[in-house]
């Protein structure tokens, strides 16, 4: 397991300003895997439709989506300064934090282009954040010290500590709150 670099939210608005994208490197001719020709040991042959595919594969995807959604970054920023709502042990409060770190780091921008939503991740119950984990995010439910190893439309498939795997299924969530709107007047 990696060791996790703290998010800094100062540092994140400071290299991730809006940027134009920037246009797709065209393909090289070498690269080109059109036709069952070059599964069957035969001499690859290369068309213009085979050239314009890869170059559609090998493409990067534009700039804006290689970073983590602003309203997620930002809500993140307040996650990490504020109190622990009351009724939230202290343990689960961290980890909630920490996992949100790893996972803005990492998956959140993939999590956006796949339709996931703050509540999807970061989801809890407005009054009773940790007792309702009928509303609850699939990071409030992660174990301790585990990661996020890949997510798709529908699932994000967590490792656990341990070496287990765990799966999470998206649904909807009536009525939860990102972690980062919480009222956190009685807070401990």
């Amino acid at each position: 397991m990696s060791a996790f670099r703290k998010f800094d939210p100062s540092a994140y608005f400071q290299d991730h300003a809006p940027t134009p994208a920037k246009a797709a490197n065209p393909a090289k001719e070498e690269g080109n895997f059109s036709g069952i020709s070059s599964f069957s040991g035969a001499a690859p042959v290369r068309t213009e439709a085979g050239l314009a595919a890869f170059a559609n594969l090998a493409a990067p995807p534009p700039e804006a989506e290689k970073s983590a959604p602003r309203k997620w970054a930002e809500g993140y920023a307040r996650l990490c300064v504020m109190p622990r709502p009351a009724g939230f042990p202290a343990a689960a409060w961290s980890n909630l934090v920490d996992a949100g770190g790893r996972f803005i780091d990492r998956f959140s921008a993939q999590a956006a282009a796949l339709g996931w939503n703050a509540t999807d991740i970061f989801g809890c119950h407005p009054v009773k954040p940790f007792e309702r984990i009928d509303m609850a995010g699939f990071l409030l439910l992660m174990p301790a010290g585990a990661e996020v190893a890949a997510i798709t439309a529908d699932t994000v498939t967590i490792k656990t500590a341990t070496g287990g795997t765990l799966r999470n299924f998206r649904r909807s969530r009536l009525g939860a709150i990102a972690a980062w709107e919480l009222d956190i007047g009685a807070a401990i």
